[in-house]
């Protein structure tokens, strides 16, 4: 389809499939494949790749199973998605509809073509069963192009059509990530709130408050790091918070047992890396800080985090000329980031 706008009988193709989630009628259901659409639609996508990689490890030629295993693809890290939306091709799966789902890919991915035509047919058509979808497809992708207003008014319409409180919860963070991005940490707080109040147990809406209170209510952030820890212990940047709470909280030697292992296994993290200059610096150790807060400026030196700790640093060392030149690549950073604020907060 390349970058040509998307026909607006694309998406009304979807019905077609039977549904953003569902299976076509009439099809042959086992319990995978039942289990799968129903964490689909709690929104539990790896338990449904899971299912879905069990289903088809006995049926290769189920047509809208990889479709679905395409889109729930598409909702994790994207590996799988061409793979399964080739088969999906193969297996005579409409030509249209596949052609929507590669163009959601790139918008989710930062492309935006096609994006209005796809953003006017859901204004119009807010009962198609297509529309939450395409609705969260925007909002993801206009934040990653940096456009947090667009964002907002994507999310703000998703809200308004999503039928099931998962969804409403994904609406509220989409919301809540735009808003942060505006530099808007309390609003987007409560965004993040309201998520849970539809989602109790919603993971990224736990996550991204955890984030926001670890600037000032350690102990509620603390918590919310543990119990996400606890539930999926594979995520680095929870471990990273909760050794940033430790921290904070004075706590080193806690912080330190979580931050040893974290460092050995991202050793070139710009976040992993910073995290554990700071503890060292406050645990006294600044000539252990430098070297890893250098490191950490050679990979994201456009961070603010990374340079403020170098600055702190080389002043506790007194190396006041490298200091000076460190406040001043600091100043530069926060002037930029006042100056993309600004930009963003101007309504498209």
């Amino acid at each position: 389809m390349g970058n040509r706008i998307i026909p607006l009988t694309v998406l009304a193709l979807l019905a077609a499939a039977g549904g953003w989630f569902a299976f076509g009628p009439g099809a042959r259901r086992t319990d995978h494949r039942a289990e799968a659409e129903a964490a689909a639609g709690r929104r539990d996508f790896v338990a449904a790749r899971d299912h879905l990689a069990r289903y088809l490890a006995s049926d290769s030629a189920d047509r809208d199973a990889h479709l679905l295993a395409a889109r729930i693809s598409r909702r994790l890290d994207g590996a799988a998605t061409e793979e399964h939306l080739g088969r999906y091709g193969e297996l005579g799966g409409d030509r249209e509809v596949l052609e929507l789902e590669r163009a959601l890919s790139r918008i989710e991915a930062g492309d935006p073509a096609g994006s209005g035509r796809v953003f006017d047919f859901c204004m119009k058509h807010p009962d198609h069963p297509a529309a939450p979808f395409a609705l969260e497809s925007l909002t993801i992708g206009m934040r990653k192009i940096g456009q947090p207003d667009r964002a907002l008014r994507c999310a703000k319409e998703w809200l308004r059509v999503a039928a099931t409180p998962a969804d409403r919860a994904a609406a509220h963070v989409g919301r809540g990530q735009a808003l942060a991005m505006k530099g808007l940490g309390a609003e987007a707080a409560e965004e993040y709130r309201l998520a849970l109040a539809e989602s109790p147990t919603d993971v990224e809406a736990r996550f991204h408050l955890a984030e926001f209170l670890s600037r000032d209510e350690l102990v509620e952030a603390l918590k919310l790091f543990r119990g996400l820890d606890a539930e999926r212990p594979e995520r680095p940047e929870v471990r990273l918070g909760m050794a940033r709470c430790q921290r904070q909280l004075g706590d080193h030697t806690a912080a330190t047992a979580i931050m040893t292992p974290l460092l050995a296994a991202r050793p070139d993290d710009p976040d992993v890396m910073t995290e554990a200059g700071t503890l060292a610096l406050d645990r006294g150790r600044a000539d252990e800080a430098e070297d890893l807060l250098r490191r950490a400026v050679s990979k994201a030196p456009d961070r603010r985090t990374p340079n403020v700790q170098l600055l702190r640093c080389l002043q506790e060392r007194g190396k006041t000329t490298e200091a000076d030149a460190q406040r001043a690549r600091v100043k530069q950073i926060d002037d930029e980031l006042e100056r993309r604020i600004a930009a963003m907060s101007v309504k498209p």
